[in-house]
């Protein structure tokens, strides 16, 4: 960067701290300040690239009233800090993102009511995604609110509405809600589930995504152009899109479930949690990692997976699948495991059963997040 470039955008650019929440009900997270993509980049972001594209400009979204910490202004847009969700990013550790200023407000006294606090009896956390045509807003799973009153079967949250820029209420049915068990991991699976269940539709893939505030139920497509191509869908021209990629997927369940889980990607995951040893079993909740993709083991007994995958295999939703569609020449996780402890290749179908050899194949135990060094983690 040049001398003059330099002193440009430290004339821009304003060093500051202050919490805020998140005002709209979903927002995209940068990797790099928009400057580094091209123009209106969060007005143009797809649901995913073809393989052209090795860098996705989004690398998170965030939900209404989640809590971040502005640390600089520049322009329309802020860089903030995310509390417990890491990044590898040259070999450090980070949670530094970008998004729109419009996106997020200074915390206050007036709204202390509508964000919720940690260990506080009066918040309810979405396990479903739900449509509020009366305010015109789609509300993700794991979106938090502080409960006013109960009502029957109902319960009367705060939330903030963007449209009217105020605080406002609204009648929630219980049954929308989390409710958690004494069973965190069994917590953690049952959310994936909701998110494979498609009676009302499927999740979709969003490279970069971390939210489920609408199901969708027509095709995609690859639509090519100078750029090499990108994935969408019919009928489908959301400005801010929703749905997981394979790591925020896991990220997501797991804190809604109550999980220590801080690991935002595939590499940050695989830098953390241990790996299964010869003595270990193949649990619930225990990641399968490789190059570039992650899936949870769902149901041992029953040899199944979740995933969230993407479009070039043919997939592109969040869905369960049985290993042996998973894995060629696999039949269930004994197999497995014994393929990873003897170094065997271990290769990958695709939705039309074709298969290719996948690198660096881990399996990554789950209960290794509760002794994760807290100093390696920033203590956050």
């Amino acid at each position: 960067m040049s001398i003059v470039l330099s002193l440009l955008v430290l004339s821009c650019c304003n060093l500051i701290g202050y919490p805020a929440f998140v005002a709209k009900p979903v927002i995209d997270l940068l990797g790099q300040s928009k400057e580094a993509f091209k123009e209106n980049v969060y007005q143009t972001l797809p649901y995913s690239w073809d393989k052209s594209v090795a860098v996705c400009p989004r690398i998170y979204q965030l939900m209404l009233h989640e809590v971040v910490d502005v640390v600089e202004e520049y322009d329309q847009e802020i860089k903030l800090t995310v509390p417990g969700v890491y990044y590898l990013k040259q070999g450090c550790l980070c949670n530094e993102y970008w998004t729109l200023k419009e996106n997020v407000i200074p915390l206050s006294t007036d709204s202390e009511h509508v964000i919720p606090q940690e260990n506080n009896e009066c918040v309810k956390t979405l396990i479903h995604n739900f449509h509020d045509a009366e305010c015109a807003i789609e509300l993700s799973s794991g979106t938090r609110f502080v409960v006013a009153a109960q009502v029957d079967d109902c319960y009367e949250v705060n939330f903030y509405n963007h449209h009217s820029q105020s605080c406002q209420t609204m009648m929630l049915n219980k049954n929308l809600f989390f409710e958690p068990s004494e069973n965190c991991i069994a917590d953690f699976i049952r959310i994936l589930r909701t998110y494979c269940e498609d009676s009302q539709g499927f999740v979709p893939y969003l490279w970069g995504g971390a939210s489920n505030a609408y199901r969708l139920q027509q095709a995609f497509a690859l639509v090519e152009n100078d750029e090499g191509g990108y994935w969408k869908y019919d009928h489908e021209d959301r400005e801010t899109k929703s749905g997981f990629d394979c790591s925020a997927l896991i990220l997501r369940a797991a804190r809604i479930a109550g999980l220590p889980f801080k690991y935002r990607n595939t590499a940050t995951m695989a830098w953390g949690m241990e790996q299964l040893q010869a003595t270990d079993a193949v649990e619930q909740g225990d990641t399968l990692y490789f190059k570039g993709h992650v899936c949870v083991v769902s149901d041992v007994e029953n040899n199944l997976c979740i995933e969230s995958r993407g479009y070039g295999q043919g997939y592109g939703r969040v869905h369960e699948i049985q290993i042996q569609d998973l894995f060629h020449g696999i039949n269930n996780f004994d197999e497995l495991k014994n393929a990873y402890l003897r170094g065997d290749s271990i290769k990958l179908y695709d939705i039309k059963k074709n298969y290719k050899d996948i690198a660096d194949f881990r399996i990554l135990k789950l209960r290794s997040i509760f002794n994760a060094d807290a100093e390696r983690l920033g203590s956050a």
